[in-house]
């Protein structure tokens, strides 16, 4: 994470808090994400879910502890797999 720009000018002494949240959740995600990028490899080339313009934008919203309060799909890439 980036912490030049606009991040410390609003978080200030925040913004290295900040990048640990987001650290530790790129950690907890990352794994079981690259399991499901695996299988999709493994699946036809030029089936429906290998089309890369596919995007799903999530919402998350963290409590103060970095706990997860909320998690949902703001706009749906339409394949429901994905």
């Amino acid at each position: 994470m980036r912490t030049d720009g606009l991040y410390p000018q609003i978080l200030g002494p925040r913004i290295r808090l900040l990048a640990v949240n987001v650290n530790g959740m790129h950690n907890r995600i990352h794994p079981p994400f690259a399991a499901v990028v695996d299988r999709l490899d493994k699946l036809a080339a030029d089936g429906p879910l290998q089309d890369r313009s596919m995007k799903v934008t999530l919402r998350i919203i963290l409590r103060s502890d970095g706990t997860v309060e909320r998690a949902e799909v703001q706009r749906s890439s339409g394949a429901s797999p994905f």
